[in-house]
């Protein structure tokens, strides 16, 4: 999956082994749905779709 590193401002390709899916609650309970990995020392976050977040195998993310 791709994510743009904003500290290198260069698109960076993620393999699916590192990528973990989170649910943020916003305000007023609203969800949503984010994709999160680490590389090269910088966390990467990715917002997606409900239908997106749902198709990924990977593992929920838990915590801040």
């Amino acid at each position: 999956m791709s994510f743009y590193n904003v500290k290198t401002r260069r698109r960076v390709e993620v393999p699916e082994t590192l990528l973990q899916k989170q649910v943020v609650i916003r305000r007023h309970g609203v969800p949503s749905y984010a994709v999160t990995a680490e590389c090269e020392g910088a966390r990467l976050y990715r917002f997606v779709t409900k239908p997106e977040f749902d198709a990924l195998n990977v593992p929920v993310r838990t915590g801040s």
